[in-house]
């Protein structure tokens, strides 16, 4: 069940990105650097590559059969997502003490070589005398998609990010566990720095809000944008 986090504790993904990278990134998808036992969410975002029918031009990316365009990551949302329900099933406080000290998650470094890294003991290993705890699959990924895309009109997908439609992950060399969301070779490479995550407190108000108000507000956001240019 794609649904049960608690079966789920890191990404199968193997990425060339170092143990700060997932930090950033899980900074960015506003998950605490307590909550070491969502990391693997992290991970897993670092490894995907855009959805088909998008490129990344100058600094937004664009889809191209609408012209739609995106200062984020298409898959940022989906994330944000994963990261809001996975916290809700199993809030930190239930993560055992030793359970925290078993999880590994698994990197390449410059010279190829894996190696698995503990975020809550921040421990490096470079054999397997205990061998990490194992993530999403990716049968655990495409129906965790499918879900989302289920939910999601034909119109919405058409053009919204928030839906990545048509999923399509695939291995790919020279890393064969890392599993990509593939599309079209993008016009640029992504900058290697990951974006300013949204602010805790509003821009606007100056109160405090909450991830899932942030998320909602982020998609409803887009939707006017889209909106928008569809009257020019």
């Amino acid at each position: 069940d794609p649904s049960d986090f608690t079966s789920i504790k890191s990404a199968t993904t193997t990425s060339t990105r170092s143990p700060q990278d997932i930090r950033d990134m899980a900074r960015y998808l506003l998950i605490e650097m307590e909550e070491t036992h969502l990391f693997w969410i992290a991970h897993l975002r670092v490894s995907v590559d855009i959805p088909r029918g998008w490129a990344f031009q100058f600094d937004k990316y664009v889809y191209l059969p609408s012209g739609f365009e995106y200062r984020y990551h298409p898959a940022d949302a989906y994330f944000l997502g994963l990261s809001v329900r996975a916290r809700l099933q199993q809030p930190g406080d239930e993560i055992s003490e030793k359970e925290k000290r078993e999880t590994f998650l698994d990197f390449i470094d410059a010279n190829g070589k894996t190696y698995f890294y503990n975020f809550y003991t921040n421990e490096t290993r470079f054999n397997k005398a205990e061998k990490p705890r194992r993530g999403a699959t990716k049968k655990q990924i495409l129906d965790e998609q499918d879900e989302v895309e289920s939910n999601t009109s034909e119109e919405h997908d058409e053009f919204n990010p928030i839906s990545l439609s048509k999923p399509n992950y695939e291995p790919v060399s020279p890393a064969p566990e890392r599993l990509i969301y593939y599309g079209p070779a993008p016009l640029q490479e992504p900058p290697a720095t990951v974006a300013q995550p949204p602010e805790r407190d509003h821009e606007t108000t100056g109160r405090r809000v909450s991830t899932l108000e942030l998320f909602s507000e982020r998609s409803d956001e887009t939707m006017d944008d889209h909106e928008k240019q569809k009257r020019k």
